[in-house]
């Protein structure tokens, strides 16, 4: 099993020959207020992300784990899911 942490919750495992992507919050750095009663350093996300959105999605199964906005946001459900072998136009 491999774990690959992208930023905050959102991460990819590829596990069994298979690539899961967890909790995509895809919003640009600071797109969202702080997540209450909790140790947030401000805005949310707080680092932009390392990677093209693009890239993220090519796995074979997105997973949520709760339907918070820090860990599935409206930019990530504007984003198909495709198979990891597959190629997308400008990605």
């Amino acid at each position: 099993m491999k774990f690959q942490q992208i930023r905050s919750a959102t991460s990819i495992v590829t596990f069994g020959g298979k690539r899961f992507l967890i909790d995509p919050m895809l919003a640009e750095q600071g797109a969202y207020p702080e997540v209450p009663f909790t140790t947030s350093t401000g805005c949310n996300p707080d680092c932009p992300l390392p990677c093209s959105v693009g890239s993220l999605f090519a796995v074979d199964a997105c997973i949520v784990t709760h339907l918070h906005y820090d860990h599935f946001d409206k930019e990530a459900c504007a984003h198909p899911t495709r198979k990891s072998g597959d190629k997308q136009a400008g990605a």
